[in-house]
């Protein structure tokens, strides 16, 4: 969980105006949407790798809709959630931007709105697509571990759509730390490569910096009301007939 139960950002302080609790909102929510899509893809690959161990061939029923329409809406809900994530930073009040947390984390996600521009445009790309021989969607690759600590790793690459490149690439795990049970996640596409792994971590350094920012600028954190769930009951009795 990159953002805790009793972090700052769940705590808005009172003395912050309407306009910064909603940017703070906004910022707290694109974070958790990014850390639970992440999670999730995780879980995904797991059990994606789970299956290839049982069966080398990967049953062709329900492959696209069970695996890669889920894992690939999960990718693509990191790109999105991050790519809001940098507008709602580049514009929040109060914020100051040549704090270096804030500077290495636009470094490193700098990529992510390129990536997200080219799928929101998607009906204007194809002729560069096709052009360069892409895979409307892109790939996905990954590391998986056999068991943490383990010597020996699974190389995966998932295209999606009509596999329009020559060559599918795998993601090169020499010389880099590798997590268990998944790392290393890379998403190939309309040109461009960003290492979702990459990007997550970078968020998580983003979050402790603003942290420790809250807990050094304000005294008077407190825990407003938020993320209220409302449930009405209703009950249908029986009409009566009309008679004419």
């Amino acid at each position: 969980m990159i953002i805790s139960d009793d972090s700052p950002l769940r705590m808005i302080p009172s003395r912050s105006s309407v306009k910064q609790a909603l940017f703070l909102d906004g910022i707290r929510y694109a974070v958790d949407m990014t850390d639970h899509a992440h999670c999730r893809l995780i879980d995904r690959l797991v059990d994606f790798d789970q299956a290839f161990r049982r069966n080398s061939n990967v049953p062709d029923g329900g492959l696209v809709t069970r695996w890669h329409v889920p894992i690939f809406l999960d990718a693509w809900s990191i790109v999105d959630s991050v790519h809001r994530l940098r507008r709602l930073l580049d514009r929040m009040p109060g914020l100051r931007k040549r704090d270096p947390g804030y500077q290495v984390f636009n470094r490193q996600t700098a990529v992510i709105d390129d990536l997200r521009n080219s799928i929101q445009h998607l009906e204007t790309e194809i002729d560069h697509l096709v052009r360069d021989k892409l895979p409307v969607w892109g790939a996905i690759g990954w590391v998986c571990m056999s068991a943490p600590g383990a010597a020996e790793c699974s190389l995966y690459t998932m295209v999606a759509g009509s596999a329009n490149w020559q060559m599918a690439p795998l993601v090169n795990p020499l010389g880099k730390g590798v997590g268990s049970p998944v790392d290393l996640i890379t998403l190939w596409a309309a040109g461009l490569e960003v290492g979702l792994s990459h990007t997550v971590g970078a968020v998580g350094k983003l979050v402790a910096a603003l942290e420790n920012h809250m807990r050094q600028e304000f005294n008077d954190l407190s825990k407003r009301p938020a993320d209220v769930s409302i449930r009405a009951g209703l009950q249908f009795g029986q009409r009566p007939c009309e008679t004419r």
